[in-house]
């Protein structure tokens, strides 16, 4: 595996933007489209999108950034994600360990925080094997979770 994670440019938006989730996936993450356009769009919330390749080839996406939640500024991955065609190989787990690499550099960053459907099991086992733990907490029918980082 060759893998590594690399910003969404105008050479590589388009394949980043048609990667696509198993149908049985599709409730639990949206298109990486509404993700760059977010990205784009939103740019109070600091948001920072990545395309994860396995040498020139785009097998994922992660999109991370600060939100403001009751006065509080906390750091978020807002989208993880494995394109069909590429899942049950390690990807969607080197995506987020270098994702939380990235984080770990930023100046601010005590703790990373990320949210699920409770009924997306694959998503709990990634990221409590990562590490992350449930913080009690439900954001629009969400579980959040957060990893201590300091």
């Amino acid at each position: 595996m060759n893998f590594s994670l690399r910003e969404v440019s105008r050479e590589n938006w388009l394949p980043i933007a048609l990667l696509q989730v198993a149908d049985d996936q599709k409730q639990f993450v949206a298109p990486n489209s509404f993700s760059l356009a977010q990205a784009h769009y939103a740019p109070e919330s600091k948001l920072v999108p990545l395309g994860a390749f396995d040498g020139d080839t785009p097998v994922g996406f992660v999109m991370y950034g600060q939100y403001n939640h009751d006065g509080q500024d906390l750091w978020l991955i807002f989208r993880l994600m494995v394109d069909k065609n590429h899942q049950r190989k390690g990807y969607g787990r080197a995506i987020l360990a270098q994702t939380i690499e990235r984080m770990k550099m930023l100046p601010d960053c005590e703790a990373i925080h990320i949210s699920f459907l409770p009924e997306n099991t694959a998503a709990k086992n990634l990221y409590t094997g990562l590490g992350f733990e449930d913080t009690g907490t439900i954001d629009e029918d969400e579980v959040v979770y957060r990893l201590k980082v300091v």
